[in-house]
């Protein structure tokens, strides 16, 4: 279970992020319930996790590993990262970890940002946000946004991440995932990139993938180019069609959404370079305040961009709702009114 002072430290790495206060509000009230007593640490965090094959060969060899995906419950707002209890949880997943000793893999919903949605979402290279009038498009925009969330999260608490994609996605793309990206540049926390191709994983295409990590280690993934007998694909994964105008155009196949399952080789792959990476000091979070009291910094710490695409309010107004939630007094005149107000009866 999380310790306070892992909590303490979490908080102040957070603020020496930049990271938004309220997020580091969500995270202090998952801190003030009694939601983590009696549980244990954990090695690896598969998010988006599907088959959850990376959580089960995890376990294989020892670990202790748990799977987070909306299709792991019959109400899809339990584990659904838009969600106020799925972001909710996803968070107190990474609050479970060993601090400064495990890592998380995140095989983020891709199919807003790939080359094959590219009609329907008005996504491009210059506007990768997309068409905010599609309702999807929003929704696709906030699941990155509280992705980063997590990210950010994960480096306070000393975890290294995996983030996989396919080279064609433009989640690289997403306002606050560039910012993030800065704000570790200029933090001095490294992060890498590795291209290489699923085939050598025993995918059934040749899937050209990209993953972003904190660890160096996913140099391993690239095992060279592939031969031409290589790029066939066993299965198409797009079917071409003529539009009423003529036009020739492609969408999905009923075999895309397979081709993101994850191959039992590259699983153990990617938990092989994870265990290997949690052994390994990682770059430090740098500029943190340990001498003012944590209360303090709050207080003085601008609210700035709420990051309002991402909707996190309704999650602080979700976590101020629990029968869990214990807030202590002496943070009473330092949190937001809405926050202290005692929540109304439904």
């Amino acid at each position: 279970m999380v310790k306070k002072q892992d909590i303490d430290t979490i908080i102040r790495r957070l603020f020496a992020l930049s990271a938004p206060k309220v997020l580091i509000t969500i995270v202090l009230l998952l801190s003030w319930t009694d939601l983590f007593q009696g549980r244990d640490y954990i090695d690896t965090i598969d998010f988006f996790a599907g088959a959850a094959r990376v959580a089960k060969v995890s376990r294989a060899v020892g670990k202790r590993a748990m799977a987070l995906d909306l299709s792991y419950h019959e109400n899809e707002d339990v584990f659904n990262i838009n969600s106020s209890p799925g972001f909710a949880l996803g968070l107190m997943a990474a609050l479970d970890g060993k601090m400064d000793q495990f890592w998380a893999a995140l095989g983020v919903c891709c199919s807003s940002w790939i080359v094959t949605s590219r009609g329907s979402t008005g996504r491009s290279f210059l506007v990768p946000m997309g068409n905010l009038s599609y309702e999807k498009v929003r929704a696709a925009n906030a699941m990155v946004s509280r992705t980063v969330c997590i990210l950010l999260v994960l480096v306070a608490c000393g975890a290294t991440w995996f983030l996989e994609q396919p080279s064609s996605s433009l989640l690289p793309r997403h306002a606050r995932f560039q910012w993030t990206i800065r704000v570790f540049q200029r933090l001095h926390i490294r992060v890498f990139f590795q291209t290489f191709w699923m085939k050598w994983f025993d995918h059934p295409t040749p899937k050209r993938s990209i993953v972003f990590s904190t660890s160096a280690w996913i140099k391993q993934l690239d095992q060279g180019s592939l031969k031409r007998k290589q790029l066939k694909s066993e299965v198409s994964t797009t079917d071409r069609y003529v539009n009423s105008k003529g036009e020739t155009k492609f969408k999905g196949s009923k075999h895309l959404k397979s081709t993101q399952l994850y191959t039992w080789r590259y699983a153990a792959k990617i938990v092989e370079l994870g265990d290997a990476s949690a052994k390994e000091d990682r770059d430090p979070v740098p500029n943190v305040d340990w001498d003012t009291p944590l209360i303090d910094l709050y207080a003085n710490y601008p609210w700035g961009d709420l990051w309002a695409e991402g909707d996190l309010l309704s999650v602080v107004r979700y976590l101020r709702g629990s029968k869990k939630l214990k807030l202590p007094n002496e943070w009473r005149s330092v949190l937001p009114e809405f926050v202290v107000d005692e929540p109304m009866e439904d």
